[in-house]
């Protein structure tokens, strides 16, 4: 939605007083996206954050009382839906306690990658988030899923005693022993959320658990795909861990079939925006004068 410029004065005037999001959308019958769009770089006083983090406050409230109740789930079979969603918790997303809520946690700035992650949570559980945000990243808006369920986090705790790769997780042992269909899926989230392509068709995904790349380079060479470990001392995160796959033609076509990207995007750099499939594909082209198709 495009706004006059005397549209755009109101968003700000009412940010700059301290207004959320939400409140400036409801106020001026704009979308939360297009207050976002407008004001976003708004500098807030020393006032405005007060009230804005009054009101946050007010709403954690709110949610809480509402979402206390222990909802009923499903206990998840081990198949495709689960495997990706248990990638997803363990690259962008988290399963953690805070504050007595149970929480289940999920960031990317796809918004396709967000709903099917709504998607897999109530196919596997049965449950819905709490909370969606939308935040600003690097110039980039940043989805982030919320879900509370006690049942949930113990079941997944189950199976694996950390969902946070900076304690050194690694791929559950039920994933390493799965059929292929199972372990595509879960390679599939890795690859949506640590994934890049470099400038010059490299392919690389990266963690701080080196257990959880080895894991990972045992269930690539598994499907035929040729990769690498690479460590990386010089990182703010140091030691980096990085799965580095081989560039050939053949080795590409098995990686596009069998690992591959789903709906993630590129983040940053120069093609920020572009689905990191299509970008994948472009660079396959390019470098081997093919299609995926061939």
């Amino acid at each position: 939605m495009t706004l006059s410029e005397p549209e755009v004065s109101e968003v700000r005037s009412l940010r700059e007083k301290g207004f959320s999001y939400h409140q400036i959308s409801a106020s001026l019958g704009v979308s939360p996206a297009t207050a976002l769009k407008y004001s976003c770089s708004v500098e807030l006083s020393e006032s405005a954050s007060e009230l804005l983090a009054d009101l946050e406050l007010r709403n954690w409230g709110k949610f809480a009382k509402k979402y206390s109740a222990e909802k009923e789930i499903v206990h998840p079979l081990l198949d495709e839906d689960f495997a990706n969603l248990l990638g997803h918790l363990f690259f962008d997303g988290s399963v953690f306690t805070c504050n007595g809520k149970f929480v289940l946690n999920y960031t990317n700035a796809s918004k396709v990658a967000i709903d099917e992650f709504i998607s897999l949570l109530w196919k596997c559980f049965r449950l819905k988030p709490a909370i969606i945000q939308l935040l600003q990243r690097n110039n980039l808006p940043i989805f982030q899923v919320e879900c509370y369920s006690k049942k949930a986090y113990t079941f997944l705790r189950s199976i694996s005693p950390s969902f946070s790769t900076s304690k050194n997780a690694r791929v559950p042992g039920l994933i390493m022993t799965s059929n292929d269909s199972i372990k595509s899926a879960f390679l599939m989230a890795f690859w949506d959320d640590e994934g890049c392509i470099t400038h010059n068709g490299q392919l690389e995904g990266c963690s701080v658990s080196e257990s959880m790349i080895d894991d990972l380079i045992v269930m690539h060479r598994g499907f035929g795909i040729e990769c690498r470990k690479l460590v990386c001392n010089g990182h703010e995160r140091a030691p980096l861990y990085r799965i580095v796959i081989k560039k050939s033609k053949s080795n590409f076509a098995r990686f596009i079939a069998k690992a591959g990207f789903q709906h993630a995007i590129v983040a940053k750099g120069h093609h920020i925006g572009k689905a990191k499939k299509d970008l994948l594909l472009e660079k396959f082209i390019e470098a081997y004068n093919i299609s995926a198709s061939d």
